[in-house]
């Protein structure tokens, strides 16, 4: 027994070398299992030259209350690590300004930053210009800048962002790794369907009359992102700095908004995708979704935009299943047939179970192992 079990091993071995010899991916551990580059089989594989992401900006937070998290094994292992080796190449962090109890500001996200670097991922900071979150609903500015004119707005954003970027460089660089190598994104306000910083002075920019009208100053919106964008290139000047606007598959929506910015304030424009909040829920109805996000998609890329796009927020229910592993990789293949150029998706805090209420992560709430969004088995 002991000697056929020594020939069935080298045997294995043997075939394993003959397929990496003839070119099929073949990976250990965590890692996917996938014979094409991208694809709808045991896995899923994604080279480094497209940005395939996920949010972790919660993870600290949660480690603070106990959370922990197990590899597909039932393994525990840091979230990073487990991300890392589930594909994922890139992680996209959230900066508040003054957050209470200090998570998602600048220290959180150093912190943070220096976990996604040791782990070997591409970094995106995203800006939320706010004490807490920033969405379509709400933009409240941060307490410190209550009452502040146009001016004074754009001072701060510049300060806040140069300030952030500078310690997020200052801390990689100072433990040996090249920074510029690792800030490849940065996101000027989150979610600003209706502008940023509103406000109920003249300084406001809000633009939450859409589509009746063009609202309270657009054009105040448009000098807050200009201000945030050239003190990003400012620190890291190769970074692709841009705006996110949620519900990529709004063609209206899209158009109007970027119709108030100049051209030369964004490189790239990020965008949200989430089913559970179009019109098409259904993940059975996830490619007339898709079709109207290659219409946004091919918008941008087109004059007088002439931008490429990521789907910097992507999420379905963690009891999706396999028609969830499916949309993301159909997300992900549409980003590169559409546009080739510097596009990919991020997942929106996949780390999440059983937290805030929110139930599009992709970690099963009972084992603890990321679910078939993630592993596709």
């Amino acid at each position: 027994m002991k000697f056929i079990s020594k020939n069935k091993f080298y045997i294995l071995i043997i075939i394993e070398i003959f397929l990496l010899i003839i070119g099929c991916t073949i990976y250990s551990g965590e890692s996917p299992v996938e014979n094409s580059i991208i694809g709808k089989g045991s896995g899923r594989v994604v080279p480094d030259s497209i940005p395939y992401g996920c949010d972790l900006s919660w993870v600290t937070q949660m480690e603070a209350s106990g959370y922990k998290w197990k590899n597909s094994k039932g393994n525990t292992q840091d979230i990073f690590y487990i991300c890392k080796n589930l594909g994922f190449n890139s992680c996209r962090l959230r900066v508040w300004v003054n957050p209470s109890g200090g998570w998602n500001g600048q220290s959180d996200t150093v912190a943070k930053a220096l976990r996604v670097a040791a782990q070997g991922m591409k970094l995106m900071i995203n800006f939320h210009f706010s004490d807490s979150w920033a969405d379509p609903g709400q933009q409240i500015p941060p307490a410190a800048w209550s009452g502040y004119n146009v001016t004074q707005m754009k001072d701060a954003i510049t300060s806040h962002v140069t300030t952030v970027l500078n310690a997020v460089k200052t801390a990689l660089d100072g433990v040996g790794y090249t920074s510029a190598d690792y800030i490849k994104w940065i996101q000027i306000g989150n979610e600003t369907n209706c502008g940023m910083l509103w406000t109920t002075t003249a300084a406001s920019g809000n633009n939450c009359n859409y589509p009746a009208g063009y609202g309270s100053h657009p054009e105040n919106y448009a000098a807050y992102v200009k201000a945030g964008y050239d003190a990003a290139k400012n620190v890291f000047p190769s970074a692709l700095v841009g705006v996110h606007v949620a519900n990529i598959h709004d063609i209206n929506l899209w158009e109007w908004n970027y119709s108030q910015l100049s051209t030369d304030s964004y490189d790239i424009c990020f965008g949200s995708l989430y089913p559970k909040w179009s019109s098409y829920p259904n993940l059975s109805n996830f490619s007339t979704l898709l079709n109207q996000v290659k219409t946004t998609i091919s918008a941008m890329n087109s004059s007088p935009f002439n931008k490429p796009c990521l789907i910097t927020e992507f999420g379905v229910e963690y009891t999706s299943g396999k028609p969830g592993f499916n949309a993301i990789t159909e997300a992900l293949v549409l980003t590169q047939t559409v546009a080739p150029d510097a596009v990919g998706l991020f997942y929106w805090e996949p780390e999440c179970y059983s937290w805030a209420g929110y139930s599009l992560g992709a970690w099963d709430p009972v084992s603890r192992q990321p679910t078939l969004i993630l592993t596709g088995n």
